[in-house]
C-alpha cells in the first residue's frame, strides 16, 4: 500500500481525499488483488493531475471573427431548419404570401 499511497499523492493534493481514497482501495485490496489497487491509484491520479492541467487553445481563429461567427450562426439556423421541414415550408409560404400581398 506504500506504492498506493505514494502514487495518489502524486496526484491528489487534499491529504483529507488521499487518505479517503486509500481507505477505499485498502477495502477492496483483498478481493481485486494489489494490483488493481496500484492501477486505481494511477488512473485516479492521472485524472487529477488532467482537471489540474490548464490546456492552450488548439488554434486560434484565422480571418475576420465577425465572418467566422456569422458563418457558424448561418450553418446552425440551416441545419435547424432542415431538422424541421414543415415549419420551414410554413414560414417560407407566410413569407411568399405576404410579398404577393404587400405587391397589390
Amino acid at each position: 500500500m506504500k506504492v498506493t499511497a505514494w502514487i495518489l499523492s502524486l496526484g491528489v493534493r487534499s491529504a483529507d481525499e488521499r487518505e479517503m481514497i486509500l481507505g477505499d482501495l485498502q477495502e477492496l485490496a483483498p478481493r481485486y488483488g494489489g494490483a488493481w489497487c496500484v492501477r486505481e491509484a494511477a488512473g485516479i491520479a492521472a485524472h487529477a493531475l488532467a482537471r489540474r492541467v490548464v490546456r492552450p487553445p488548439a488554434h486560434e481563429p484565422s480571418g475576420d471573427l465577425f465572418m467566422t461567427t456569422l458563418f457558424k450562426d448561418v450553418r446552425y439556423g440551416w441545419r435547424g431548419l432542415w431538422k424541421r421541414p414543415l415549419l420551414t415550408l410554413t414560414v417560407a409560404a407566410t413569407l411568399v404570401l405576404y410579398r404577393r400581398l404587400r405587391r397589390r
